[in-house]
């Protein structure tokens, strides 16, 4: 028997049964990508200083290792609620670190966080 059929999904219907993409859509939580710049060390020591700084509020990153200078950054995925615990934290666990400009996450493309001034002086119209 197929799993779909078992267990119910999170409205009560079963998995396989035909719904509207309307129910199924859910609203995207707010991201942001903070990029933080740091001396060079083995991509394991900064995954675990990240582990350590971080804990639970850690989502997904990436880290790019730059070849021709000493540096790493490291680009985090964060809630948009977590940005001042996590730069708190990141503070006290890597003084010597190096904060980049905000940017959103909007279905995979990074976008600014500030709005450009056309916007604005179209939204005050």
């Amino acid at each position: 028997m197929l799993l779909h059929r078992i267990f119910p999904d999170e409205e009560g219907a079963p998995a396989g049964a035909a719904c509207s993409s309307a129910r199924r859509a859910r609203p995207a939580v707010p991201g942001v990508v903070l990029p933080v710049r740091m001396a060079r060390e083995p991509a394991l020591r900064v995954r675990q200083r990240l582990h350590a700084a971080l804990g639970p509020l850690l989502g997904t990153y990436r880290l790019s290792v730059d070849a021709v200078r000493p540096v790493c950054t490291v680009y985090l995925h964060l809630r948009e609620a977590d940005i001042g615990e996590c730069m708190h934290r990141l503070m006290a666990a890597l003084p010597m670190a190096e904060f980049g400009r905000l940017g959103r996450v909007s279905h995979d493309v990074l976008q600014p966080v500030e709005p450009s001034p056309h916007k604005v002086l179209r939204a005050h119209a």
